[in-house]
């Protein structure tokens, strides 16, 4: 009640061109990143978000199946990936976005996401597809088969997805200079042969045997490793649902649902890069070292990239394991109330495997006999203990030869080997238990109609295990270079809540301009045994105001708690705690940051300081024993349209307003930089910073990879309640279905999402900034003003046309790499405008059917389908990859057949 429920069926899902899920929850724009790709390597990728807030470890959209959980997955920050049901399964997708932790309890400040499962068929469901693109292909198979009896029935269905990897070199637009188009040079000088920096040099040689020298600056990189890898990695997805259902009499209904998915991405990445200094003299020597004509310096500073020696071919390896087993009990008691029990188990295994990337500790001490890349042999290799390891004297079998290329390079196998022995390993075990006991029913009657309730309680119980291997930094990982992180936390959460549905008005006690009233009052108390009660209450009004006119509105609070792995142990280390060498791009002010003047490459007369690749740091990651969940509070107002005069016309137009207190998130640069209550958190330091300056501030954190030679800045990349948003916006839809006769049905509809309002403030008593219609100064969501998708549906006999637009509308880029500077506030420091303009995005999709309707193919459906039809390139975004990740998709056009029939 006073909720704006969207509600997309199994026709909408069936004449949506899609082949998974992802693709399916594209037509919804009150979903976030309606037209980006859905194909990656972690949940984050997967799990749909409502109205742009999610994808961090406060995400805020409560994801549901069958009105339950489900085990959590990733190995990230775990969320829920919808996609383990396929869509030849799903009877129907309910959005609500609204505050809703009032039933639900956490997550729930956006709103709610309910994939609703078929609960019958009857006979054999055959479909096929096969799609091709530009450099991608993708195929999918499924087969449904259910029966019914006396007293119950079940249903069975398998599904089978692949999607092809999507390389780099297949869209040239997405790496390397991108200065052609307004954007800024992505490439490095990590070459190979490696680019030489003598001491004492400015100038850095492109070649060992060059005489000719650039300055060390982004504009003159010229090597990229990128095209390399893979832009989307390729994916396999199985899906198994088995259900049963059986009735005991006339009260009793029981049924068991069984849920499996099958998941793996793997992709090909660049090997990797080192910058080292290295010797020509004295105890660090390297033998294989060579001097640009015209230089006699014995020390320099080499850039190398490792994937022409080591040929490319380093994988990243990810997946999941996720299902679960549900028992329903329904009991009708007296009159019309009834018994509730829920039972599940769910379990997930998630992993990353990363293999044959370069060992940079291994890159160093074969280039300067030490595991730092500035060859300092006093330096230790783990910061904060004693322990210096040290590879002296370097000989022709265990040094690296970066010098000369791939055909005459001198480095021996047993170097080469150990070049790639780096691998990391990262396994997430997640199980669920839920156990759910309620009732509901009518309590008396009122002259405007029942009153209902429902009550009842809820006990879940969370068990995350996380076993992490990282690289050391202190040589291979086969001979002792990798350690191994073990964590496990557990929650357990009780909880009971309450509803009731009171008709006011209804038809007996009608009054003129309110024909219906109907009030819905809720509230849920949960007690979590790691962060402590909670209780959220939300009201909601229906005035049916004439026949054809509702109005509703709702006010709620709702909660997020934070996930197990972001609280940590007492230091708030998790899996991804750890300490690693940064090479970010980012802009900052000489005025909040003085010593970045004294950076290579920056002036302090300037007023800004570009920090590029070349400038290295590093960044720590950790959790927080102490954060606290989020904290939301949500209003909205809205009104249905079905007028009488206008038949098969429906109008809906929602107002929503929420704002969100402490969202737990971990700041990327670009708002450290851009909020003066953060910038504590990036710390310069324009001579390095010395062994005992790390040691201080990455205390009971893991190293996680080599150091580079200098480290110029450190930043915290932790996670914290630093997060309050007030959004504001409008939900419409509109839906016209017009009957033409001998033309046959027509369908119009648009769908849109428009924001009003987005302001940001990094923590209480901090200012308030708006960042409406702008990307990039936090890196896990977008906001984007406006997201539409129109459709046009044309029926008439055994055809079918579906013509539909997605359209983005432009925004700006805040992120670390814009052009255009970003303008602060002079007062509150701020940003306040500036960052490049991105382009809108507009898309087309279409699809066309022919039923088969006859004795010998009746049933047989024959479609063809097109996503992107124009093969729309993506609205340049400057980036390393030149597009948004979260407003665009790189695959292009896409076209596919298939058969769908039913025996």
């Amino acid at each position: 009640i006073g909720s704006n429920l969207i509600s997309f069926g199994q026709p909408d899902i069936q004449n949506t061109p899609s082949a998974d899920v992802n693709e399916v929850l594209r037509a919804i724009p009150s979903l976030t990143a309606s037209q980006a790709s859905g194909q990656g390597g972690d949940a984050s990728d997967f799990q749909p978000n409502i109205h742009q807030l999610g994808g961090s470890a406060s995400n805020s959209t409560l994801v549901l199946i069958d009105g339950h959980r489900t085990a959590l997955t990733g190995i990230n920050h775990p969320l829920v990936d919808p996609s383990i049901l396929a869509p030849i399964m799903l009877e129907r997708i309910e959005v609500l976005p609204d505050g809703a932790s009032s039933i639900y309890g956490s997550d729930a400040v956006a709103g709610v996401i309910n994939f609703v499962t078929r609960k019958r068929f009857e006979g054999l469901l055959l479909n096929g597809s096969t799609g091709f693109g530009d450099g991608y292909s993708r195929y999918n198979a499924d087969i449904l088969w259910g029966t019914d009896w006396r007293d119950g029935g079940a249903l069975f269905s398998y599904s089978y997805s692949y999607q092809s990897e999507l390389k780099v070199s297949a869209r040239p637009w997405v790496h390397g200079d991108h200065t052609a188009v307004g954007g800024t040079n992505f490439k490095s000088f990590a070459c190979s042969p490696a680019t030489v920096q003598p001491a004492g040099s400015n100038n850095i040689f492109l070649s060992p045997q060059s005489s000719l020298s650039v300055t060390n600056t982004a504009a003159t990189s010229a090597c990229d490793n990128a095209i390399y890898g893979d832009l989307l990695p390729r994916e396999i997805r199985h899906s198994v649902v088995a259900k049963f259902r059986q009735s005991f009499g006339t009260r009793l209904i029981t049924s068991l649902d069984f849920v499996f998915g099958n998941r793996t991405d793997d992709s090909i990445v660049s090997r990797g890069n080192v910058t080292a200094t290295v010797f020509s003299a004295g105890g660090q020597a390297n033998p294989f070292f060579v001097t640009p004509p015209g230089t006699i310096s014995t020390e320099q500073t080499v850039r190398w990239d490792a994937d022409a020696l080591l040929g490319p071919g380093a994988q990243t390896l990810n997946g999941a394991e996720n299902g679960y087993l549900n028992f329903n009990a329904e009991y009708e008691l007296v009159g019309n109330w009834r018994l509730t029990l829920l039972a599940l188990i769910g379990k997930d295994h998630s992993y990353g495997y990363n293999q044959g990337q370069l060992c940079t500790s291994c890159a160093y001490e074969a280039l300067n006999g030490t595991t730092s890349g500035s060859g300092d042999t006093t330096l230790p290799s783990i910061p904060g203990t004693t322990t210096t390891i040290l590879q002296l004297p370097l000989t022709t079998s265990n040094a690296l030869d970066v010098w000369d290329p791939p055909a005459t390079n001198k480095t021996s196998p047993m170097v080469l080997a150990n070049l790639t022995d780096s691998a990391t390993a990262t396994d997430f075990y997640n199980t669920i238990n839920q156990l759910r006991l309620g009732g509901d029913g009518t309590l008396f009657e009122l002259p405007g109609g029942p009153v209902k309730a429902a009550l009842g309680s809820e006990f879940l119980k969370y068990d995350l295990n996380e076993h992490q291997t990282n690289v050391l930094g202190t040589g291979p990982a086969s001979a002792g270079g990798s350690s191994l992180h073990e964590y496990q936390f557990q929650r357990s959460v009780k909880a009971f809540y309450g509803e009731l549905d009171i008709a006011l008005v209804g038809r007996p006690n009608a009054l003129p301009l309110v024909e219906g009233l109907d009030v819905g009052l809720s509230g849920r108390y949960d007690s979590y045994s790691d962060v402590g009660p909670t209780f959220n209450p939300k009201i909601g009004i229906d005035w049916q105001l004439i026949s054809w006119i509702k109005l509703r509105g709702s006010m709620s609070k709702s909660f997020v708690a934070p996930s197990d792995d972001i609280l940590g142990n007492q230091y708030g280390n998790h899996s991804g705690s750890g300490f690693v060498p940064s090479t970010a791009s980012f802009q900052v002010t000489t005025a909040a940051y003085p010593l970045a003047g004294l950076l290579p490459g920056c002036s302090p007369s300037l007023p800004t300081c570009n920090i590029s690749s070349g400038t290295p740091g590093v960044e720590i990651n950790n959790g927080d024993p102490n954060i606290k969940p989020q904290i939301g509070f949500s209003w909205s107002l809205g009104a249905d349209f079905v007028p009488d005069f206008l038949p098969g016309f429906t109008l809906n137009l929602t107002y929503f307003n929420n704002k969100f207190d402490g969202a737990n998130t971990a700041p990327e640069i670009a708002s450290i930089v851009a909020a003066p209550a953060l910038q504590y958190l990036l710390t310069i330091y324009p001579n390095g910073a010395t062994a005992a300056q790390i040691a201080a501030t990455t205390a009971h954190i893991p190293q996680a990879g080599a150091l580079p030679s200098t480290v110029y800045y450190i930043y915290s990349h932790a996670q914290q309640n630093i997060l309050n948003l007030h959004i504001e916006g409008f939900d419409l839809s509109a839906i016209h279905s017009l009957d033409a006769g001998p033309y046959g049905r027509f369908l119009i509809g648009e769908a849109l999402t428009e924001f009003t309002n987005y302001t940001v403030q990094n923590g209480f008593g901090t200012p308030i900034y708006s960042t409406l219609d702008t990307d990039g100064i936090i890196s896990i969501f977008p906001m984007v003003q406006t997201q539409m998708r129109v459709t046009l549906d044309w029926e008439r006999g055994p055809f079918q046309l579906g013509l539909y637009s997605n359209f983005t509308g432009s925004y700006r880029n805040w992120g670390a790499n814009t052009v255009s500077p970003i303008l602060y506030d002079p007062v509150s420091g701020s940003p306040v405008g500036g960052g490049d303009i991105v382009k809108s995005n507009l898309t087309f999709d279409a699809r066309l059917s022919f039923d088969f309707n006859n004795k010998w193919l009746g049933g047989t459906e024959l479609y063809l389908t097109a996503l992107n039809v124009l093969s729309t390139r993506p609205p340049f975004f400057n980036s390393a990859q030149a597009y948004d990740k979260f407003e665009a998709n790189p695959t292009g056009r896409v076209i596919s057949i298939g058969l769908r029939t039913k025996l």
